[in-house]
């Protein structure tokens, strides 16, 4: 027997036990491979008459849909919570609302958002990222109270899901109002001169509107930015129009979310999914605004 042929094959044969006989070797790891497989196989049946006992089975679908949401985050890398903010620790961020089943800021500036006649903020909601807040273009809107900046700088972004374009002239999505017509708002509008186009306008002055035609029923991510002398909007992460204008929203004004602060038709309401608003006190760039529609394209 070549003794240095068989002290070779018995050490990459043998795992659990040292045998002189190959073919003992071989035996032993086929039993120690079934004994290994009933064990899992008993575990995976105890597993499963674990949860065949729940009664609740609801809380078992809920947190199935979570961990799947989970995985399909982590393989897009995506991390929700920070979305859309670039830069960590930086005061730029001054509203994040997820509308998550909540109007909480995440900006970590407490301008937390009220509700208002009944915006339908839960869970049912399908959102862009998770859950978003459904208005019902009656009376619907979210008021960012707490909210008082004037800033000679500034960026607003949100997703948007308009129901109809053509019911009304215009919508509002985000909007810095007050009690008569000076107000600044971000819209859908639907007049004759900017049809079914984001639009942007100061009590009566239309600082601009958009190129894009805007179709019911499709998310849209809609951002305007302003530096002070220039308004630029974009939709999907690309420019839209750009204008020069000095006009910026007044100090005093309350933000709103889904209408402005006026009575009736006048308030503009919105009639369809808003989800992840956020106001920087800063213009962002073209690359930062087009890297927050990309976050979301996959979603």
């Amino acid at each position: 027997m070549d003794y240095g042929k068989y002290k070779k094959e018995s050490r990459s044969k043998s795992i659990f036990v040292h045998t002189s006989r190959i073919g003992a070797t071989q035996v032993d790891y086929i039993v120690a491979a079934g004994v290994f497989l009933i064990f899992f196989a008993l575990t995976i049946q105890y597993i499963t008459d674990y949860f065949a006992s729940v009664k609740d089975t609801a809380d078992v679908v809920m947190l199935r849909s979570q961990a799947i949401n989970l995985l399909s985050a982590a393989d897009r890398d995506f991390d929700p919570p920070t979305w859309p903010q670039i830069v960590n620790g930086s005061n730029d961020l001054v509203v994040l609302t997820h509308l998550n089943n909540n109007t909480l800021d995440y900006s970590g500036k407490g301008n937390n958002g009220t509700i208002n006649n009944g915006v339908n903020c839960s869970a049912a909601v399908t959102g862009r990222f998770f859950s978003a807040c459904s208005f019902d273009g009656i009376d619907d809107f979210i008021n960012l109270t707490a909210f008082h900046a004037n800033m000679t700088a500034f960026t607003i972004e949100a997703w948007v899901n308009v129901k109809n374009v053509t019911n009304t002239d215009q919508q509002a999505i985000v909007s810095k109002d007050r009690s008569d017509f000076r107000s600044f708002m971000l819209n859908i509008a639907n007049t004759a001169s900017c049809a079914n186009k984001t639009k942007v306008e100061r009590g009566s002055s239309n600082l601009i509107c958009g190129n894009t035609v805007i179709s019911p029923n499709v998310w849209y991510h809609i951002a305007v930015t302003s530096n002070g002398t220039n308004y630029t909007l974009y939709v999907n992460g690309s420019n839209d129009n750009s204008n020069t204008s000095t006009e910026l929203p007044n100090l005093a004004d309350a933000w709103l979310i889904g209408q402005r602060n006026l009575a009736g038709a006048d308030a503009k309401q919105f009639n369809g999914t808003i989800d992840e608003v956020a106001v920087y006190n800063r213009s962002l760039s073209t690359a930062e605004v087009r890297e927050h529609y990309q976050q979301g394209l996959n979603r």
